[in-house]
Formats: C-alpha cells, structure tokens, sequence
C-alpha cells in the first residue's frame, strides 16, 4: 500500500497552522498516547486496581503468619456466684453447703499466639490470589490498548476536520476576491444584479459552513482531550505529519496466524476460567480438617479492693499451650451450594471464550473489508479530486472570459468542495481501517514502537 494522501492533506494544514503553533503546544501522536497513558481516568483506575490486587494478596498470606493478640479484662463481681457443695467436705453428710468463690473485682491481661499448621482453604486462597496478578495485569493492558485506540482515532478525526476547515477558508478566499471583482463589474454594468446577490449569497453560506466547521472541530478536539485526561482549556495543536500506522505495522499485523492468543479480551477469559476453576477447588477444600496451635501466657488479680497497684499484693501468671483439630461434619450443604454456583460461572466462562473468538474473527475480517475498500476508495477520491480541480479551473477561466456563466462556476466549486470531502473521509476511513486491524491482531500496543 503507498500513502498516497499526505502531500495533499499536509499542504493547505501546515500553512493553517503555522500561526496557532507560536502560541499553542504542539502535540504529536505519540505524545498524545502518552500523556492518556499517564493522566486519563480509565487506565488511572487499571493502575489503581493492580495496586489494591497486590495489598488483597498480602492479605490472604496473612492468614498463613502467626496471629499475636494481647488481652485484658476487667470484672466487678456486683454478685459473686453460689458454688452448692457436698455437705460431706465439711463433715455433714446428706447435706449441701453454699459457697462463693473468688473475689469482687478480677484482672486479667495477656498475649495470645495462633498459628495455622494444616488449613487447606487457604492454601487455595493463596495459589488464587498469586494467579491474581495476571488477571490485572491483562486489565491493565487492555485498558492501554483501549486508550492507544480511542486517541488514535480522535487524533486524525480532528486532523481531518482541521483539514476540512482549511479547504473551506480557503475556498472562501477566492469567493471573496471573485465578489470584489464582481462588485467592480456590477459598478461598471457588465454583473447583472442577481449574479452579485447570489455571490454575496454563496459568501454567507460559506461562513456559515466555516462556523459550523469551526464548531465541530472544537468539540471534537475538547472530546480528544476529555479522553486523554487533559484540561480542555489547555491550547494543543496536533502535528499533521506525526503518522504511526505505516505499512510496516499493518503488515506485520496481517502476518499473524492465530490472534486469539494474544488478543487481551480472550486472555482476560482464559484467565478467569483459570480463576474460576480455583475458586471451585478452594470451596471443595473446605470439606478437609485444619489444625491450629496456640499458646498464650495470662496474669490475674483477685480483690476485695480497688488495689490492683498495691506491690504488696500478689498477681498469679498461667502459661497454656495446644492444638485445635477442626473437622467439618454438615454444614447445611453450603460448601455444595458455593462449588455448584462456582460451576455454573466457569460453564457461562465457557459460552464467553467460545464467543469472543467469533468476535474475534468477525472484528478480523470487518477490518480486512474495511482496509480494502479504503485502499480503492481513497485511489478513486484522489483522481476524483485532481479532475475535479482541473474543472474547476477551466470553468473559472471560462467565466472570467465570458465563455461559461456563473451558475457553472458555482456548480464547480460545490463539486470540489465534495471531491475534497471524499477524498478527506476517505483518508480518515483507511487510518481509522489500519487501527481496525491493528485491534484485531492485537497488535495496538506497537504503535508507541
């Protein structure tokens, strides 16, 4: 494929822009991607995201660490508890004597040590949040791959208007200096009044289209920005020769097999699956025995008093160390519930993977047809441009010696406004058909190579 299209699209926008860029930033494509990367909302948030996933990993290896807790208690006894004993302790047998035991106020402080010897749960959970990484990883990159493709695509649709902007201000040069001339021919009684009129009138419509042209370029260049996550205040002007869809890419492209591999959205569903299928296993896990130790060391105090500071007084310590066995027996068929909904999203995983890589090649083959007819369209537009200049010429030379009227040369001109239009829609339609298949190849990313 040759770029058949830049000499024509540079030559009417440089000279537009030489003035805005001795106040306004020029911005390339690349640097535009870049500044998205780095400031716009949507790849912000993927960032954002990883971040949160590593914390959310440490905290599931937390569980595997020893868990250290100190205590304290207070009690005031307001009733101490009745102990009924055997009259027999006290020589009267037959009978039942009350007692209390203890004393009014009770402290009690400590530490504490847990640690998980055996739990097959969260050797589960462990392995699911490590497989974790990659899943935001792959968010990650395709978030960048959306972005690389939305400011691409903003990027040549506002060259394209700018373009189009330029090609109506200069039209309308030339209907200015054709009026002038007919205002003279008009005082010397050679331009019948309704010719002028309907100059003047082609110059009103004419301001009209610019405004309007103005207008859409504004929204679209505040849309670009809104995208990139720049102020819309900010002055930016693009640089019309910054182009990062050369054949070499889209060729590169085209001679890869199987995408589906390497395209991020099925990448992203391989990975749930693997995701899911870890979250069935751990649900089943809980069907195992844990085993925990702990140890933990305590003081207390007994008073009649509130003299709990009184050196004097003694306060008792009590060490215990040991192991807790759990064996889950019923649990209401919860854990059976959980693994059966976990099934039923790994088997809707399954419809999503099946799917995507038909969207997959569907995208593949629009983005061929797209690429294609772009490629004939833009030849055509370019011949189509080149007559259409070539009869706007001989009409105007025609109309200036009387040959032709000025309905022909007005007809002419709208036809080289249209060839213009075609051609420029043209241009944005096989850039925009390169990143097409950049997408369906999974290849957005080499643009910033």
């Amino acid at each position: 494929m040759k770029v058949i299209y830049k000499p024509l699209l540079l030559t009417t926008f440089l000279i537009c822009a030489l003035m805005a860029q001795a106040q306004e930033t020029v911005l390339t494509l690349k640097q535009a991607i870049h500044y998205a990367l780095e400031n716009n909302t949507p790849t912000s948030k993927a960032k954002l995201d990883e971040q949160a996933n590593r914390y959310n990993i440490k905290e599931v290896k937390s569980q595997a660490l020893p868990q250290v807790s100190a205590f304290g208690n207070f009690d005031n006894n307001l009733n101490i508890p009745v102990q009924l004993l055997p009259g027999e302790l006290i020589g009267q047998p037959g009978t039942t004597v009350k007692a209390q035991f203890g004393k009014q106020y009770t402290v009690t402080g400590g530490a504490e040590i847990n640690q998980k010897v055996f739990d097959h749960s969260v050797l589960s959970a462990m392995q699911a949040a490590n497989a974790s990484t990659k899943l935001y990883s792959l968010k990650t990159k395709k978030s960048k791959e959306d972005v690389i493709y939305q400011i691409t695509s903003d990027y040549y649709q506002v060259l394209i208007q700018q373009e189009k902007l330029c090609i109506l201000k200069s039209n309308q040069k030339k209907n200015e200096h054709l009026y002038d001339l007919a205002g003279f021919q008009h005082k010397v009684g050679v331009m019948k009044n309704i010719d002028l009129n309907r100059l003047k009138v082609n110059i009103t419509n004419g301001e009209t289209r610019i405004q309007n042209s103005e207008s859409d370029l504004k929204n679209q260049m505040n849309t670009m920005k809104f995208h990139m996550g720049m102020d819309i205040n900010i002055l930016i002007t693009l640089d019309a020769a910054s182009d990062l869809l050369g054949e070499s890419k889209v060729a590169e492209a085209l001679a890869i097999d199987d995408v589906s591999p390497i395209r991020s959205n099925h990448q992203l569903i391989i990975q749930q699956q693997l995701l899911n299928e870890m979250e069935v296993k751990n649900f089943r896990s809980g069907y195992s025995p844990s085993l925990s130790a702990y140890a933990r060391y305590s003081y207390n105090a007994q008073r009649t008093q509130m003299d709990f500071f009184d050196g004097s007084k003694p306060w008792f310590n009590a060490t215990v160390v040991g192991l807790k066995l759990n064996v889950p027996i019923f649990d209401g068929f919860k854990k059976r519930a959980q693994v059966q909904q976990s099934q039923i999203r790994l088997q809707k995983l399954k419809y999503d993977e099946s799917n995507v890589k038909r969207s997959i090649d569907l995208d593949y083959q629009n983005a061929i047809n797209q690429f294609q007819n772009s490629q004939k369209s833009l030849e055509s537009q370019k011949d189509n441009v080149v007559l259409a200049q070539e009869v706007y010429a001989i009409t105007e030379d025609s109309y200036k010696t009387g040959i032709m009227n000025l309905s022909d040369l007005l007809n002419s001109e709208t036809e080289l406004l249209t060839a213009n239009n075609n051609y420029n829609e043209a241009v944005l339609k096989l850039k925009l058909s390169q990143l097409q298949i950049l997408q369906a190849k999974g290849q957005l990313l080499t643009i910033l190579n």
